[in-house]
């Protein structure tokens, strides 16, 4: 029914205010004209009257009236003045939500979608199913009128198979305000014109890419002055915001083009990136603007990269292998509660966008990264003495930061052994030196150091500090003075290094003032170091003119008192000019039963000769009579050893070494050993046979333990296994200076 009287209309209504208003029954009059007589119809598409089926009396009918500016309910009923009623219907399958988001899932949905945003831009979608348009270019939005809402991929994949047609050409070519979220795109684009991108062409307003995936093909024949993006062609006076988004495409075109990983051109307006991963399956284009991420500029933050185009400085550059171990799927994920990134590791070659809580990526307290939250780092702890817990990279680099940034007087215990890879963090500033306790408690430490400064060492600056019962191995390669594998340098109180063993491999290239020491770089003035039963078994070499260098403190002009001390290198190759065996010194210096086997410079100490190292003497010698056992002969090696790190065997990280020992040995529990025989030259196999008893001195054989674990080995007196045509042989002399050589060399 009608009411008699005037309404105006002064506002249009939206699609979703249609929609209510329809299914409360309205219907949808179209502004078809009037008759004007019986053969005349005037004002079409500003106005018309229509009879409605509500009468007035027994002779007229009301007779509503629409014009361009406002409806009224008039009584004229002539029939010369009607026209019959036009119904128009817009014919669409495409369905919505309880949100009243679009609900994307096939072909036709999209095409659907399409007609809608003609007529209203500001609405919202979720795809419910992977599409492939194939080569049909159904785009959202046009230059008459740009999408504006939010669409969300729900982890769902559009496919394109596109040859364009013309400038703008992405799936969504012009936006306004948009947001778009977890959505993959792939395909081909294959385009011959200026302006491309893989998932928008031109944006205005401030629009967001979240979670977002770009695997497009771009291939461009346009022989001018192009622009391509992997997620959008440019950016003119508005702002475009990318948080976690992987392009892993593919860029092919002229070199008079530019190109973008993420965004092809920033003309003007902003381009933020964060947590973004650009790992494209090839590139080959270059251009002057071409970027990594952003062309001519972009804020970049927490975003990693493989191919690296134009030699733009966007991002941080990115290994295979880290991106295959987990170091950058833990980086994007940035410590974030909500999963973002993930990765299964030892499955997924580079990170993924995903919510599945089996792909988190930890670190793990063994080292490295892993899947298994039984094995998650959760921090630095400490036992009921307030003593700090290290037994992994990540403890140690908490633990460093801790003392770098100015809490300097606190204490730590090695829980395992720890290889800090090429991780540089040291202990130590120039501000805030080490002033506590360091206890290795007979674990090893192995670094890979190549320092950009002097004053360089495990522990870089140090005031009143103690370091005990530490093995410290790996290599220092440095162009820089004052370097010493425990102590780059002592600047206050009384310091003391007991008990402690470095197999380091130092090299040092610069030829002027050194100052290397096979512990300690150097003791500075009015500061104290004493260093008590230590051995240096590593390696120190440099140049011909080398200075100022000692097998156990490159220079001291402090005061410096060792004890009990051996000085075993495997090579000791450094000039003579103000070199000492044990330390070069301008200050005090008291040495008491210590011990060398090669002389360097001045010579200090006592010779221990070939025969003095494997018949005892020399360990001997260093136990000095105290009833505390200190200095052992290790049966292992046949050589003076602490007896905290005797007979120790580290097993390598896959599980399986090889190794052999100089007298016979049981094996611990966990720890099994085989030998090798009958080798199969056909397809490359050897067969191996476990060794039951004690196995034979001087003889290769195969470990097999937990990889990354260290075990004891203890000496046999019973008769070995016999070992029939055994094919393994043993290198039983060391020749350490070759093998850093040959890793030199790997690296």
């Amino acid at each position: 029914s009608c009411n008699n009287g005037t309404a105006n209309y002064t506002s249009k209504v939206s699609l979703e205010g249609w929609a209510k208003m329809e299914a409360a029954g309205c219907v949808f009059l179209p502004a078809a004209g009037y008759g004007y007589g019986y053969n005349d119809i005037r004002d079409v598409n500003s106005s018309c009257f229509y009879e409605s089926s509500t009468q007035m009396d027994s002779n007229h009918r009301y007779t509503p009236g629409f014009y361009s500016n406002n409806s009224a309910l008039n009584d004229n009923s002539v029939t010369s003045t009607l026209i019959p009623v036009r119904y128009v219907q817009l014919i669409i399958n495409i369905q919505r939500d309880e949100d009243g988001y679009w609900l994307i899932g096939s072909v036709q949905d999209w095409k659907d979608f399409a007609d809608l945003i003609k007529i209203s831009p500001n609405i919202n979608a979720k795809m419910t199913a992977d599409i492939d348009l194939g080569s049909d270019q159904t785009k959202i939005g046009s230059s008459s009128t740009y999408y504006s809402g939010i669409f969300d991929g729900q982890g769902h994949t559009l496919t394109v198979n596109w040859t364009t047609t013309g400038d703008y050409c992405a799936p969504f070519p012009y936006i306004n305000g948009a947001t778009f979220k977890n959505l993959h795109v792939t395909g081909t684009i294959n385009t011959s014109h200026r302006f491309t991108g893989g998932l928008i062409g031109k944006p205005i307003g401030t629009s967001y890419i979240n979670n977002c995936r770009s695997s497009v093909e771009m291939i461009s024949s346009y022989s001018g002055d192009a622009v391509r993006g992997g997620f959008a062609a440019s950016v003119e006076g508005s702002t475009l915001n990318f948080n976690d988004c992987i392009f892993d495409g593919k860029f092919e075109g002229e070199s008079s083009q530019t190109w973008g990983g993420f965004v092809g051109w920033k003309y003007s307006g902003s381009v933020n990136i964060q947590n973004g991963l650009f790992v494209p399956k090839s590139v080959n284009v270059s251009a002057t603007y071409s970027a990594t991420f952003s062309g001519k500029g972009g804020n970049v933050t927490n975003s990693y990269y493989t191919v690296q185009i134009n030699n733009s400085t966007q991002g941080t550059q990115a290994t295979a292998e880290q991106l295959a171990d987990g170091t950058i799927t833990y980086k994007l994920q940035n410590n974030r509660g909500d999963l973002v990134w993930g990765q299964r590791i030892g499955t997924d070659a580079e990170p993924v966008l995903t919510n599945d809580e089996s792909y988190r990526v930890y670190r793990s307290i063994n080292g490295g990264y892993t899947n298994d939250p039984t094995l998650a780092y959760e921090g630095l702890q400490q036992d009921v003495n307030d003593n700090y817990l290290l037994g992994c990279v990540w403890a140690w680099q908490d633990f460093a930061a801790l003392v770098n940034g100015g809490t300097t007087n606190i204490n730590a215990k090695m829980t395992a052994d720890i290889d800090l890879g090429d991780d540089q963090t040291t202990i130590g500033t120039m501000d805030n030196p080490f002033q506590g306790t360091f206890d290795g408690q007979g674990h090893k430490l192995t670094i890979n150091f190549t320092p950009a400064e002097e004053r360089f060492g495990l522990f870089r600056f140090v005031s009143g500090v103690t370091i005990k019962n530490l093995h410290l191995t790996g290599s220092i390669n440095t162009a820089y003075r004052m370097v010493g594998s425990f102590i780059g340098r002592i600047d206050g109180g009384t310091c003391n290094i007991t008990n402690s063993r470095s197999s380091v491999y130092i090299h040092s290239n610069t030829d002027s003032g050194q100052q290397t020491g096979g512990f300690v770089g150097r003791v500075s003035e009015s500061f104290t170091l004493n260093i008590s039963d230590c051995l240096f078994d590593g390696s120190i070499e440099g140049e011909s003119t080398s200075n100022y260098c000692g097998g156990i403190v490159g220079y001291n002009v402090g005061t410096l008192t060792m004890s009990n001390c051996l000085f075993m290198p495997g090579t000791a190759q450094i000039g003579s000019s103000y070199t000492s065996t044990l330390a070069q010194s301008a200050g005090t210096l008291s040495i008491s039963n210590c011990y060398y086997t090669t002389a360097m410079g001045t010579v200090q100490g006592v010779e221990a000769t070939a025969t003095d190292i494997t018949d005892g003497t020399t360990a001997t010698a260093l136990q000095a009579g105290r009833d505390e056992t200190v200095w052992v002969q290790d049966p292992l090696t046949n050589q003076p050893m602490l007896a905290l790190f005797a007979g120790k065997y580290t097993v390598p990280a896959s599980g399986l070494g090889t190794f052999s020992a100089k007298a016979n040995f049981t094996l611990p529990d966990g720890l099994e050993a085989y030998y090798c025989k009958n080798y199969d030259s056909t397809n490359g196999s050897i067969s191996v046979v476990g060794i039951e008893g004690t196995v034979p001195a001087e003889t290769g054989v195969l470990l097999r333990g937990t990889g990354g674990e260290t075990y004891t080995l203890t000496t046999s007196d019973e008769t070995p296994a016999t070992l029939t045509d055994h094919a393994l042989v043993a290198v039983v002399e060391p020749n350490e200076r070759r093998l850093h050589q040959l890793y030199d060399e790997w690296r």
